[in-house]
């Protein structure tokens, strides 16, 4: 109940708000002195009745039609939202061979959860706190509520029926390619656009497998929404968290009052300085595209072709720890994200060397990629605040797109130098702001147009390797402790190789997304990057040993 005084010539009226099953709201006003009737269809899509009443005592007649639009405007908004620009653009980019949607599977002990336990954690932790979770989109624009959602169109149970005495790798195996039966099918429309995959006969845990579209929000959001369903939720930092921003003055709030005027002139001068960068950047990013337009669309490789609806997974589990990556890093300087994609860079080297020696001609039916110097690959890059920890759904990321060194598998030491120095290269400049800014605009073009716009682009790029940091602690989900945690990243429309790198309790799980009529055996590709990472590893080790030696000699 709202009351509102205006002036002279006051009157009482009620308006009602009602939405139609036909997803239409009707607003009707009564007034005591004359009958007043607002009639609006504003496109809510299907829902079921619903009927709000507010009454407003003492009001003018000029008030009528401002409170009515007030009251209109709440009602809208609590019912609809509108889709954020790069939201649409993943809707709207996303072709039948390359879906957008991120994928996740938690491994936890047995026994599990039970069904009502399950729909209940859900809907406190998901559905209740969180708008998208609960929404339909419709005509691509827009967040539409849907009242009562029923859970059990978007919680499946499925069965992996295999043997509890198989060997652990057949067992594997078996949730390998049933997760790839999972990857690249389409969300219904009609419904939220996610759903949780249970399946509770695998003999070595419980595994809950995940699946949003990117429109609901990106893989570092979605790190931080999901990390709610744990029973005491971690602090993930997020990359660069705790640094300051360029525009941020390191004086205190209170001043004397004589340095007032300097203060003035040096955040002028930050300002100035600021843009001075930016636009320096942009003239690298601009020397940047120029050079790699020169240099041509990506070679057909292995990796790189037509593309189908299947897709296959494959993943490395408990074999990489976070010491030994930043091990790896330290003597070169570098980081985990260098190294990341240094092993990548040799993982297809050697899958391409691999495969050229069991079928020779292929080297002629294919550009193969161990001739060729380099290949691209596309990472998405979180472009949020350092002080913003945003623990909602959303989508605030770019892209840099960087070369990876190709034809260096017997020297891992030298990729990754050249693998750094390219990184380094890219990190001078502003490409992944302007690539999200870019995409913020980008939906106000025809889709066929956006389409075919990143079908392009993709011919210069071969795969997309993106890096989410989780908690560096076991987590527990109704008591049970989540072994593993396994990431999926979807390649983009036109390409058909996507890596995700996922951090949790000190270990790093690294999986690969390959389309099927490429690779048929991404298992052999995580093989491969195992065995670059351990090479890697044992020069950076060796390389250390000899540099300290040699200081103990010189001192």
């Amino acid at each position: 109940m709202t009351k509102k005084k205006h002036g002279t010539n006051k009157l009482n009226y009620q308006l009602t708000i009602t939405e139609n099953k036909g997803g239409g709201l009707s607003v009707n006003t009564e007034c005591q002195q004359n009958e007043v009737e607002v009639k609006s269809i504003l496109k809510c899509g299907e829902s079921p009745n619903h009927k709000k009443t507010v009454s407003f005592n003492d009001v003018t007649v000029e008030q009528l039609a401002d409170d009515i639009k007030d009251e209109v405007t709440k009602e809208v908004r609590h019912h609809r939202r509108t889709l954020s620009s790069v939201g649409k653009f993943t809707l709207l980019s996303e072709v039948p061979t390359n879906l957008s949607i991120t994928s996740c599977a938690m491994i936890l002990e047995k026994p599990g959860i039970k069904h009502e336990l399950l729909h209940k954690m859900i809907k406190e932790k998901l559905t209740s706190k969180y708008y998208r979770f609960r929404s339909k989109v419709v005509e691509y624009t827009t967040f539409e509520e849907i009242k009562d959602l029923d859970l059990d169109g978007h919680v499946k149970y499925e069965k992996l029926n295999v043997e509890d005495d198989l060997a652990e790798e057949e067992i594997e195996n078996a949730l390998r390619l049933k997760l790839s039966s999972f990857m690249n099918v389409p969300l219904d429309l009609n419904k939220p656009l996610w759903e949780v995959i249970i399946i509770d006969d695998y003999p070595l845990g419980w595994v809950l497998f995940i699946r949003a579209h990117h429109c609901l929000g990106d893989g570092t959001s979605m790190a931080l929404v999901l990390n709610q369903l744990c029973d005491q939720p971690i602090n993930i930092n997020l990359p660069g968290e705790g640094g300051k921003s360029i525009l941020k003055s390191n004086t205190r709030d209170k001043v004397k009052w004589r340095w007032t005027n300097i203060i003035f002139f040096w955040k002028i001068f930050q300002v100035l300085y600021f843009f001075f960068i930016f636009a320096l950047g942009c003239a690298l990013l601009a020397y940047k595209y120029l050079r790699e337009g020169l240099r041509g669309k990506d070679p057909i490789t292995y990796f790189k072709g037509i593309l189908s609806v299947k897709k296959r997974v494959a993943y490395s589990l408990n074999k990489i720890s976070v010491d030994d990556v930043r091990k790896a890093a330290k003597p070169f300087h570098a980081t985990v994200n260098d190294v990341m994609l240094s092993c990548m860079a040799g993982a297809l080297d050697r899958y391409s060397h691999r495969r050229d020696a069991v079928n020779p001609n292929a080297k002629l039916e294919k550009n193969n990629t161990h001739t060729q110097s380099r290949i691209r690959v596309a990472i998405p890059v979180n472009v949020r605040p350092p002080t913003e920890l945003d623990i909602k759904p959303s989508n605030k990321f770019g892209f840099i797109i960087t070369s990876l060194p190709i034809g260096l598998r017997t020297d891992p030491v030298k990729q990754l130098k050249l693998t750094k120095s390219n990184m380094d290269f890219n990190k001078r400049l502003p490409e992944q702001f302007v690539s999200y800014k870019t995409s913020q605009y980008c939906d106000l073009l025809p889709a066929p147009i956006i389409r075919g716009t990143f079908e392009y682009l993709a011919n210069f790029m071969t795969g997309v390797l993106t890096n989410v940091r989780g908690s560096s602690e076991a987590t527990h989900i109704n008591g049970l402790l989540v072994k593993d945690i396994i990431a999926f990243v979807p390649p983009p429309s036109g390409v058909g190789l996507g890596v995700a790198v996922f951090s949790y309790r000190g270990r790093v799980t690294v999986s690969f997304v390959t389309d099927d009529n490429l690779i048929k055996d991404p298992e052999m590709l995580v093989k491969d990057f195992e065995d670059c990472f351990e090479q890697l590893l044992q020069q950076a080790t060796a390389d250390s040993l000899d540099e300290y030696v040699l200081d103990r000699k010189n001192k």
